[in-house]
């Protein structure tokens, strides 16, 4: 592996000197380097429903179980999505209701911005 170093200065004053460092990679290599950027998005997408458990959904209008009935569906679906990012086995119900459920919310969000537009 042969690594590429490259220097970009910022013109204003005060700001910091970035690098950016290129990498030549081998085939298999490279294979390595996409599974571990698919771990790292799973890991971002887990993150994420549990920031909605603990924060997004106490914004909301509604008692404490139905906040907490809706972090529970909303970290299922991410738990499906790591799933799919790290390539593994999927039942088929499991894809269909996944994608049924983004389908619904993103018909009910569509639906929110035509009332208030």
């Amino acid at each position: 592996m042969v690594k590429l170093r490259e220097d970009r200065r910022r013109k204003a004053d005060g700001t910091h000197l970035t690098e950016t460092i290129k990498v030549r990679v081998c085939e298999s290599d490279h294979e390595e380097l996409i599974e571990s950027a698919r771990l790292s998005h799973a890991e971002n997408l887990t993150g994420y429903a549990r920031d909605c458990m603990f924060i997004g959904h106490r914004l909301q209008q509604g008692g404490q179980q139905a906040q907490i009935l809706a972090a529970v569906l909303l970290q299922q679906r991410a738990h499906v999505l790591t799933a799919l990012f790290r390539g593994e086995q999927i039942a088929p119900e499991q894809l269909s209701n996944l994608l049924a459920g983004l389908a619904q919310q993103s018909l009910a969000e569509s639906v929110g911005e035509l009332k208030t537009a």
